[in-house]
């Protein structure tokens, strides 16, 4: 994102290793057996023209596009989900920088498919704004049986 101060993306807490303990350890707290694919792109516009293209053909109508945000502008009620996730649903979630998306950013976002998640009025930290989201994605996902 354009408001992603650009030293973080230095930062040792981006490394591939050190990613790879914080996903085990959260693997372990929450039980999950299956670990998600984490992606760092120097340039939004990298993933908007590289990625999404690939994971979209990949998944077709499986897949649900989801951009969190704190504007009011985009607050859309999390029940519309419940009709469009299923137990084979997967879910692609952009959480922005704590200084939140530029205009132009959502609207490249919304023109891609993606639907908008209003998360809270306030400004979130990105781990907790990455609590809240897929807490309400978690809402209306099928439970799967053990």
């Amino acid at each position: 994102s354009e408001n992603v101060e650009k030293s973080y993306l230095q930062s040792k807490v981006l490394e591939q290793e050190a990613l790879a303990e914080e996903v085990a350890k959260g693997l372990e707290q929450g039980g999950h057996p299956h670990a998600p694919e984490i992606v760092l792109h120097q340039h939004l516009y990298n993933f908007f023209d590289e990625t999404l293209p690939g994971l979209q053909a990949l998944n077709g109508d499986r897949l649900v596009q989801l951009i969190a945000d704190t504007r009011e502008s985009t607050r859309q009620r999390v029940s519309a989900m419940q009709k469009t996730l299923s137990s084979s649903t997967r879910v692609l979630l952009a959480i922005g920088p704590e200084s939140g998306w530029t205009p132009t950013e959502v609207g490249r976002f919304l023109s891609e498919g993606f639907s908008s998640l209003w998360l809270s009025e306030s400004q979130l930290r990105v781990e907790t704004a990455l609590s809240v989201a897929l807490g309400q994605v978690e809402l209306f996902l099928p439970r799967r049986s053990s």
